[in-house]
């Protein structure tokens, strides 16, 4: 194999670990390499028989159902009698079939004759490329009887790519995992109650559950301007600055939290400031991740249901707390810099929504269960 050739070969190598698809040239590219007719990555648990295979090769890849729903459970070359011993075994190395079993006892087998047979894979070359724990990953090579069995010259063809191979599928299993655990840690959160909110270093929001964008769209006690986390007043925005800084600080990330008041200063509620180094969340947030959960109140986090309920703007939620103090419309106009008559239209507004007529009756509406 040539350098050029090579390097093109390891590239394709290593784009399959995020790209799926590219392992079934990687196949041929191998099985061209080594004479083979027909090629397999596959993934098996050795006690259960349960497996993952991507197929290559004109026969194999008509094959795939039948293997997934039957062969797999009954392959010979991968389910031991003595699992454990078989497992003890093991090592990364380019194996024939006749090493694994005997000739004369795999030609006997339902999984030879009912499977590798049609498939034209009478003969085979396993590179054992991954073990973690009972679960084996390797690439399975087959030709038919005439062309006979693989010899040295495959191996050597096949070993400038070899430690390639152990290292992509290595990163495969690491690349799936990190995966289905952000998927499922991602589905948590946004099945949480509580506001939550995953960060970058710079306080950038990377992700923010349901609860979290209605607390920024609600502009009580947190915002985002520039797509960054803050906190609502100039001293809780400070020190939730400074705590995302102290969490994602190298060599020594603490937690910390932040108490959360509105510009009004009702709305209390406490941010939780955490340090996260799951990969999954480093390499979302390209670095040093943090994790903000909120909990809020519980008479704030109520008033704030019923306000999301009757659909108050940000102004109208304003209006509707100062109402709640006991501040006159004068006062409220005064305190926010606008007009008595603005103050007017915006109550008008919140008693057609929520089908009050007095003050009194608005206030009494948002804070029965507060």
């Amino acid at each position: 194999m040539s350098a050029e050739h090579l390097e093109r070969l390891t590239d394709r190598i290593y784009d399959a670990v995020v790209d799926p698809a590219q392992w079934r040239q990687v196949l041929a590219d191998v099985a061209g390499l080594a004479g083979a007719d027909e090629a397999m990555l596959l993934t098996a648990d050795v006690v259960t028989g349960a497996s993952d295979a991507i197929f290559h090769g004109e026969r194999g890849l008509g094959a795939a159902a039948d293997f997934e729903a039957y062969y797999s459970a009954i392959n010979p070359l991968v389910r031991m009698a003595d699992p454990a011993d078989y497992l003890a075994r093991w090592r990364p190395t380019a194996i024939r079939d006749e090493d694994i079993l005997a000739r004369v006892e795999l030609e006997s087998t339902e999984y030879y004759n009912d499977f590798l047979r049609p498939l034209g894979a009478e003969h085979g070359l396993y590179l054992r490329l991954d073990r973690r724990g009972q679960v084996v990953t390797n690439i399975s090579l087959g030709r038919d009887r005439r062309r006979g069995r693989f010899e040295r010259d495959s191996e050597a063809a096949l070993a400038p790519a070899y430690p390639h191979l152990r290292r992509a599928v290595a990163l495969r299993r690491r690349f799936r995992g990190i995966t289905a655990f952000a998927a499922a840690t991602s589905a948590a959160l946004g099945a949480a109650s509580e506001p939550t909110f995953l960060l970058d270093r710079d306080g950038r929001i990377v992700h923010a559950n349901d609860a979290g964008e209605r607390l920024l769209a609600n502009g009580t006690v947190m915002h985002a301007p520039d797509a960054r986390l803050a906190a609502v007043g100039p001293r809780a925005g400070a020190e939730l600055a400074t705590a995302i800084k102290v969490a994602t600080r190298p060599g020594d990330k603490r937690s910390g939290a932040v108490e959360l008041k509105g510009a009004d200063g009702s709305h209390t509620a406490q941010a939780c400031v955490l340090p996260l180094a799951l990969p999954w969340a480093v390499e979302a947030a390209d670095g040093p991740a943090v994790l903000v959960r909120v909990a809020v109140a519980r008479g704030a986090a109520r008033l704030a249901a019923a306000m999301d309920g009757f659909g108050l703007t940000p102004a109208e939620r304003s209006l509707a707390q100062a109402l709640i103090r006991g501040q006159s419309l004068r006062t409220a106009a005064t305190t926010r810099g606008v007009s008595v008559s603005t103050i007017r239209g915006q109550l008008a507004s919140l008693f057609g929504k929520t089908g009050a007529r007095r003050q009194a009756e608005l206030v009494a509406l948002l804070t029965r269960d507060a």
